[in-house]
């Protein structure tokens, strides 16, 4: 038998790349409704009228100009730099944690201050990002 191509090694070990760069891109480990490459911007933010309109799958229309974000249980079902709150029933919902409203205006912008709600997980206080 002759040995392969050159060109031939060439194309699968182009397909074998191809292949694994596509299994790369599509991680879903992580927080439900992320993805391991999902940043907390992307789960948490303002701008839906219904729950499809979010990528984690929830929208708190009560919130300034409705604010997507993920429903939670634990703070593992959160992206980083967010942590479950007590603000919603029966579940929790993510929010992201500051110490000051500056880091509000930069994470979800106006109509949001650092104020004080619930962890839903240890019923503690915690600095998070909420309606004024």
């Amino acid at each position: 038998m002759p040995a392969p191509s050159s060109s031939r090694v060439s194309l699968v070990l182009s397909f074998a790349l191809s292949v694994s760069a596509v299994f790369a891109c599509n991680n879903t480990d992580g927080p439900a409704g992320s993805s391991g490459d999902t940043d907390a911007h992307d789960i948490v933010q303002k701008g839906c009228g219904a729950d499809e309109d979010c990528a984690g799958g929830r929208c708190v229309d009560g919130l300034p100009e409705g604010l997507c974000t993920s429903n939670c249980v634990t703070h593992e079902d959160c992206p980083e730099g967010t942590l479950c709150t007590d603000t919603e029933s029966p579940d929790g919902i993510c929010l992201f944690t500051c110490a000051n409203t500056d880091q509000c205006l930069d994470d979800v912008g106006s109509g949001y201050v650092c104020d004080t709600e619930s962890d839903l997980v240890s019923g503690e206080d915690i600095r998070v990002c909420i309606d004024a």
